[in-house]
Formats: C-alpha cells, sequence, structure tokens
C-alpha cells in the first residue's frame, strides 16, 4: 500500500479499455502496441480486487462512410479483411493483416515508487556530435514536487567508461507530468553499424530530495538516419537498402539461419510488417534481436504498403480524417 502500481501490456489489439473494480482506468487503440496503465486510486487495498479488460476486434477500425453501421461489416469474412480492397480501403486504422485480438502478448503488474518516470527516450545526432535525453515524469502527489534527473549510460556489453548525463531539474504539479529535455555534447561515441551494431544502456535515475525514487533502463544505439537526396543515409554515408522474401516466415530456433541466408544474398534489411512469432519471439524482442545483430527493420502494416492498398483515401479538408 502507498506504492504506485501499473498495468503493463506488452501488447494488445486492437480497442483495448482497462477497468478496476468497475473503474475505468486505462485506453489503448494502438495496432498491436503496448501501454502501460496507472492504476492505484481504483484498487482496494487488503481486498480482492477485479480487473476487467474490454477489447473491441478489427472490425471497428473500418469507417462504413455509407450512412451503414459499422455491424453492417460483421458478417465479412476474415479472408477479406486482408485481400478485398473494397474492405481495406475503409479501414481508418492500419489493421490489415493484423487481425489478431486481445491480449496478444504478457501483461505485468508492475510495484514502483509514488514518483515515476514514464518514458525516458535518446536522440542521438552524429551530425552536431550531441545527445539529447526526453524524460517524462509524473507526479501522483497532492502536493508540488522537484525532481533531478540524471542519466548513467554505459555500452550494452558491459565495460567501458560510464558517461553522466544532467538532465536537469523539473518542478510538477500535483496529478500532472512534465516533459524534461536537455542536450549533451558527445563527439567520441561509438556509432552503431550494421556490421558493428555497437549499443548502449542508459540509467535513467530521478531524485527527490537527493535520494532515488524511481529508475528506468533504455537501450539505444548512436546513430542518425537522414535523407540525403533520394537515398537514405546512416550518420551522414549514404546507405542502400536491399531486401527479398526470403525467411519472411521463419520458425522458433532459425533467426540465425535466417541472417547467414541474408548475408549470402546481400539483403541488409528486414519487412516487418504482421508476421506472429518471427523466429518464435514476440514482436519487441524480434525488433530487439535485430538490434543486436545490426540489421534494419521496416515496421509497417499492409494497409498502407502498396499491396491491397487503400486506393480510396484522401484527405476531407478541414476534417484532418481519412476518407
Amino acid at each position: 500500500k502507498g506504492r504506485r502500481l501499473l498495468l503493463d501490456f506488452t501488447e494488445a489489439n486492437t480497442f483495448t479499455t482497462v477497468f478496476v473494480n468497475g473503474r475505468r482506468v486505462g485506453f489503448s487503440d494502438a495496432v498491436l502496441a503496448g501501454f502501460t496503465v496507472d492504476i492505484p486510486d481504483a484498487v482496494r487495498w487488503g481486498e480482492a480486487n477485479t480487473v476487467s479488460i474490454a477489447i473491441k476486434d478489427a472490425y471497428y477500425a473500418i469507417e462504413p462512410n455509407d450512412g451503414k453501421d459499422v455491424h453492417h461489416w460483421f458478417n465479412i469474412p476474415n479472408g477479406m479483411m486482408s485481400s478485398n480492397q473494397g474492405v481495406t480501403h475503409r479501414f481508418d486504422y492500419p489493421v490489415k493483416g493484423a487481425l489478431e485480438n486481445g491480449i496478444t502478448d504478457e501483461v505485468r503488474l508492475i510495484a514502483a515508487g509514488r514518483a515515476a518516470i514514464e518514458d525516458a527516450y535518446f536522440i542521438p545526432s552524429v551530425r552536431k556530435g550531441v545527445i539529447t535525453a526526453e524524460t517524462t515524469v509524473r507526479n501522483p502527489g497532492k502536493v508540488p514536487v522537484s525532481y533531478q534527473v540524471s542519466h548513467e549510460i554505459q555500452p550494452a556489453q558491459g565495460g567501458g567508461a560510464k558517461k553522466v548525463l544532467d538532465g536537469g531539474r523539473l518542478e510538477i504539479a500535483p496529478g500532472a507530468a512534465g516533459v524534461l529535455a536537455s542536450v549533451t555534447p558527445w563527439a567520441d561515441a561509438t556509432l552503431w553499424w550494421p556490421d558493428r551494431p555497437h549499443l548502449y544502456v542508459a540509467r535513467t535515475l530521478l531524485k527527490q530530495d537527493g535520494k532515488i525514487v524511481d529508475s528506468i533502463e533504455t537501450r539505444f544505439g548512436f546513430r542518425e538516419w537522414s535523407i540525403e537526396g533520394k537515398r537514405f543515409a546512416l550518420n551522414g554515408i549514404g546507405w542502400q537498402f536491399r531486401a527479398d522474401l526470403n525467411y519472411y516466415g521463419c520458425g522458433a530456433g532459425q533467426a540465425e539461419a535466417a541472417l547467414a541466408r541474408w548475408q549470402e544474398t546481400g539483403q541488409n534489411v528486414f519487412r516487418l510488417r504482421y508476421q506472429r512469432n518471427w523466429g518464435g519471439m514476440p514482436r519487441r524482442k524480434v525488433l530487439d534481436f535485430f538490434d543486436e545483430k545490426g540489421v534494419p527493420v521496416r515496421c509497417n502494416t499492409g494497409t498502407f504498403d502498396g499491396q491491397h492498398a487503400s486506393y480510396g483515401l484522401v484527405v476531407q479538408e478541414g476534417t484532418g480524417r481519412n476518407r
């Protein structure tokens, strides 16, 4: 009791609403993505608690646009949700090929301190020789609090010199969140390259009155993608992507074999659309695997990539909505 409780959803789809003891505590409409929900105010301490999760499936991503209710589309066969342009061009969300619905990966219950780091995001710039750290902090208490943020960065493989970034100080009102951004010179960072995928781990520390009240670890590579003319560039050098469908689908335990095959054929990028459990891994671990192996990932769904695409999409003036 007195600690901050979080429900951490690694992945869910498509429209997810979370209730604790009948109280609505969170919502996400991100397609096959994770989110975190604060729940302490709804918890009955010392009693049995009920967590209810309501999920609307991919049919709710259809914009009828013909005066008919979305229920009119519930008799559409699942296969047409992936291949029929008469259906796919009505999607308001990129759900083509992402039709698995429900809780599609693990959910964790996390007990944390009263203050919380909601996110720590690092933006390296090779061109400028700096790193920007953006930290989002929430104050769940009832009085304003002043927090100090710092970051300790070391190579992910261990060892090496530790670089310390002063994130600055931030005062946050009760029940509010704030974002603190700091820019630090770093001209001698080891860059991430596909043939040398060096990674760092940053430990972000949140202090109140000199005491650590929360921390979070973030892994990242010091790299910068840009567009130079008509070409992509990595760390200022033009980069040619080459891809094929070899191992587009990959069974458990075959990930290393896929990498070996790509090295033989010159494939240096992977398209991750809606393959489920590629290499026997959940989506988040698949992305970590490629980051460690030096393979850039084009991550998208099939709705907007030209294959059974939503060719009927136009922007409706003044609304910002797609039609």
